[in-house]
């Protein structure tokens, strides 16, 4: 499985860099986002 967020998509063992636009009334900014995705299933899955 590999979480996404907005168009950032990490896939099993990898990480991505990007950022997600965010609106804040009449101002919009760019929020840095570093996505990170373990190669193996955590604890309790």
């Amino acid at each position: 499985m590999a979480p996404t967020i907005g168009a950032l998509r990490a896939e099993p063992g990898r990480k991505t860099r990007g950022s997600l636009p965010v609106g804040l009334g009449t101002t919009a900014v760019e929020v840095p986002l570093i996505p990170v995705n373990g190669s193996r299933l955590g604890p309790g899955s």
